[in-house]
C-alpha cells in the first residue's frame, strides 16, 4: 500500500476512540444460525473472547449524503456501493478489552466499561493485530514504519472500512438522523435532556432556578454540601475564602443518578470571591462533562461571572460552554424577561 493511499485512510480512522472491530464472515460461517436476504441486519450474536459480535448480511446502498444535505463535504459524490457480508463489534472497545491485550490504557478519562480513546489508527490496527495473535489467528495487517498492508486471505481481526462502517450505522435508512431529519434545536434542546443543577446559599441563586424550571420543566438538582456553610455572611465569606485557599472538594449530600441522559446543563452559583463556590467545583469533577453544554447562570453583588467562566472551562474541558445569564442580587422585576432571552439565546425553548 503506498503513502498516499495510508494517508486517505490515515484521515478516516484516526479517530478518538477505537471502533467494533469487524472478523470476516468465512471464519464465523457456523456460528450463523439465520440467513436472510441481502440487505437484513440478522440479530444474532457471537462470543469471540470477550468481545460481542453481530452479523452484518451484505448488500448494496448509496454511499455518501445527497447534494441536498446541509453540512456536505463539497468533494463528497454520492455512489451505490456493495459490501459483502461480515461480523462487526456491537460495542466500541473498552479500555479493560484494550488494556488486557495491549498492556497499557492511553485514555484520559477512566474507566474500565469506557470505549478506549487517545489512540491513532496506527494504535488501533496494532491492537487488532495482537487480539488476533491472542486468539491463535492470522493478523491481517502487515506494518512496516508508516506503510501498511492488508492481508484480504487472513481470518484475525480487522477495523472496518468506510463503506462497511456507513453500511452498518445507517441500517438500511437513507437518512442523516433516525429521526429522518436533522434535529432542530427544539429537539436537541428539550426538558427531557436538560438539567438545572444549581448551589444557592442566600437564595437568589434558587429564585432563579425556579423560574428556570418553570418556564424549560426541566430537572432540577440543588447541590447541597453535606456539611452546611454558616447561615451567618461573615462567617460564610472565610468560609468560602478557606475552601478556595484550599482548593477544597466539599463532599456533596445529593447526585445524579442517570448524568448521561442530560446533553444541556444549567448550571448556577453565587459569585464567591470572584470564582465558583467549591461545590460547584465538586459537582463538575464528579462526573464527564464530555460533549455536553454547561449554560451558567451566576448571582453577585457586582463583580459579575468574576473568573467562574473560566475556571468552569478547566474542570470540564471537554464541554461547551454557553452564554451565561449574570444576575445582580436577586435579579429585580426584570428577572424573568432577562431568564427567557438568556434562554432564548441558548436556543432553549420555553414549555
Amino acid at each position: 500500500m503506498n503513502r498516499k493511499v495510508v494517508a486517505l485512510i490515515v484521515a478516516i480512522f484516526i479517530v478518538v476512540i477505537i471502533v467494533g472491530v469487524i472478523f470476516p464472515i468465512s471464519n464465523r460461517e457456523n456460528s450463523r444460525t439465520n440467513n436472510s436476504s441481502s440487505g437484513e441486519t440478522i440479530n444474532n450474536t457471537v462470543e469471540v473472547g470477550e468481545d460481542r459480535l453481530v452479523f452484518i448480511n451484505g448488500g448494496s446502498f448509496e454511499m455518501g449524503s445527497p447534494e441536498t444535505e446541509m453540512q456536505r463535504e463539497t468533494d463528497e459524490t454520492q455512489h451505490e456501493v456493495t459490501v459483502s457480508d461480515f461480523y462487526i463489534g456491537k460495542y466500541e472497545v473498552t479500555q479493560s478489552e484494550y488494556e488486557e491485550v495491549m498492556g497499557e490504557n492511553p485514555s484520559n478519562f477512566s474507566g474500565d466499561n469506557l470505549p478506549v480513546e487517545n489512540v491513532t489508527w496506527y494504535d488501533a490496527i496494532e491492537y487488532c493485530n495482537k487480539l488476533s495473535e491472542r486468539e491463535e489467528l492470522t493478523p491481517v495487517y502487515t506494518i512496516d514504519g508508516e506503510n501498511v498492508s492488508w492481508d484480504r486471505s487472513a481470518n484475525g481481526y480487522r477495523l472496518p472500512t468506510e463503506a462497511e462502517w456507513e453500511y452498518a450505522a445507517r441500517a438500511e435508512t437513507t437518512t442523516p438522523f433516525n429521526t429522518e431529519n436533522s434535529i432542530s434545536d427544539e429537539e436537541a434542546k428539550n426538558s427531557e435532556n436538560i438539567l438545572i443543577a444549581y448551589f444557592s446559599w442566600s437564595g437568589n441563586t434558587e429564585n432563579a432556578a425556579e423560574i428556570i424550571q418553570g418556564k424549560t420543566g426541566a430537572d432540577v438538582i440543588e447541590l447541597n454540601p453535606v456539611e452546611p456553610y454558616s447561615s451567618n455572611y461573615n462567617e460564610v465569606l472565610d468560609q468560602a475564602q478557606e475552601d478556595m485557599n484550599h482548593d477544597a472538594r466539599p463532599e456533596l449530600a445529593n447526585h445524579v443518578d442517570n448524568m448521561e441522559q442530560y446533553d444541556t446543563i444549567l448550571l448556577g452559583y453565587p459569585n464567591w470571591w470572584a470564582t465558583i463556590p467549591m461545590p460547584i467545583a465538586s459537582f463538575l469533577e464528579e462526573y464527564d462533562f464530555s460533549g455536553k453544554t454547561i449554560i451558567p447562570f451566576c448571582s453577585h453583588g457586582g463583580g459579575g461571572f468574576g473568573q467562574s467562566i473560566t475556571d468552569i472551562s478547566k474542570l470540564a474541558p471537554n464541554s461547551k460552554i454557553g452564554e451565561g445569564l449574570s444576575i445582580h442580587y436577586s435579579g429585580g422585576s426584570g428577572l424573568e424577561n432577562d431568564i427567557s432571552d438568556w434562554l432564548s439565546n441558548n436556543g432553549i425553548e420555553e414549555q
